[in-house]
């Protein structure tokens, strides 16, 4: 199936980013998700569908890290990630959601990706290193306990 660039296309992405906005809720992510990414692809060059769809994907995992939900949060963090963000506050979020799974070694290399992006002489940027170390230091510990790491 051929992709439509014209503007009926853009039209059309503007009536899915609608359409998914008016069925996303609790129970209609993934409704709301694919629609968002039909989107996207009918108009691949127009920047703000895919932001949509980024910024849908981060507020769902956030959602879901709310409901205690880790695993769906971490669906959706990857799915935002995979678009090629480059956001490290997604990455330490991810690595939080991984660590709340029990995930440990995969939190640890989510939290490695965000530190890569962070400066430590910006003071958010300093304060999201130190946060990520705590965390660091607490699953090394975990995993000291329980005998996976000497």
């Amino acid at each position: 199936m051929a992709k439509d660039f014209s503007s009926d296309g853009y039209e059309r992405a503007i009536e899915l980013t609608e359409e998914a906005m008016r069925v996303t809720d609790e129970t209609h992510y993934e409704e709301g998700e694919r629609l968002l990414r039909e989107a996207m692809e009918l108009v691949p060059d127009e920047v703000h569908f895919l932001n949509n769809y980024v910024a849908f994907c981060l507020q769902v995992a956030q959602n879901c890290t709310i409901n205690d939900e880790p695993t769906q949060a971490i669906i959706y963090y990857r799915k935002a990630l995979e678009q090629g963000v480059d956001d490290a506050e997604a990455w330490m979020d991810l690595g939080a959601a991984y660590a709340r799974n029990n995930q440990a070694m995969e939190a640890l290399q989510a939290w490695q990706s965000a530190l890569a992006m962070l400066n430590p002489k910006k003071g958010r940027d300093k304060e999201n290193i130190q946060n990520i170390l705590e965390n660091v230091r607490t699953v090394q510990k975990v995993l000291k306990k329980s005998g996976l790491e000497e």
